[in-house]
């Protein structure tokens, strides 16, 4: 819904109650991300880290941040970590986004060819394909696996409004509209596409 702050104070009591949980602190994380909140974000990711450090989540989530933060090569090396461990398809779709990001497009190529192969055998992981044609520039295609994902009522669509990776999607019509037919009420999704382009106090060299 767009409700970042209530959504990091409800995150930030449930770790009031138990500090320990690897989960909450690591969801706290990935809303930081969401909310374009990057520094915060790995901030809060390698704090979880610290509790457990082959928790896959924070990896994943601590990736999401580093790509915000276009560290590309930080957050290839915390996906790969996820990989290694776990098995989501949102860590490989993490992965070949970033990887396209980072201008390697072959590797982004090598990693649709991976998930297209994964969807025929299981569930079909049409939103999470789209997530990397986005990041390869290619929105027809973005757009075309997006409504396939509308048609097989993906869950993960009702995250759409808030998903970084799709942020240059969002200019264009058929974004409304996909948003439109989801039934996803409208905010402020301009202001973090703004705030995600503001300077960080990190440039693109690998993070210590």
């Amino acid at each position: 819904m767009g409700r970042f702050e209530e959504t990091i104070a409800e995150y930030k009591r449930a770790r009031e109650l138990d500090p320990l949980s690897l989960d909450i602190n690591a969801q706290l994380g990935r809303v930081y991300r969401d909310a374009r909140r990057y520094d915060d974000a790995v901030n809060q990711c390698r704090k979880t880290l610290e509790l457990d450090p082959n928790f896959t989540m924070a990896h994943w989530c601590l990736g999401l941040a580093y790509e915000g933060k276009k560290l590309y090569a930080d957050a290839i090396r915390e996906f790969q970590k996820a990989r290694a461990a776990g098995g989501c398809p949102c860590e490989l779709a993490a992965l070949g986004y970033t990887y396209a990001a980072a201008g390697d497009r072959d590797e982004a190529l090598g990693i649709l060819g991976q998930m297209k192969a994964l969807s025929q055998q299981s569930y079909p992981f049409s939103c999470n394909i789209a997530e990397v044609y986005a990041g390869l520039g290619d929105k027809d295609r973005a757009f075309e696996w997006l409504n396939r994902a509308y048609k097989e009522r993906d869950a993960q669509l009702t995250s759409l409004e808030l998903e970084p990776f799709f942020d240059n999607l969002r200019s264009d019509p058929r974004f409304q509209d996909l948003v439109r037919r989801i039934g996803l009420p409208p905010y402020k999704a301009a202001d973090l596409q703004n705030k995600s382009a503001l300077p960080t106090s990190v440039n693109s060299r690998s993070a210590p």
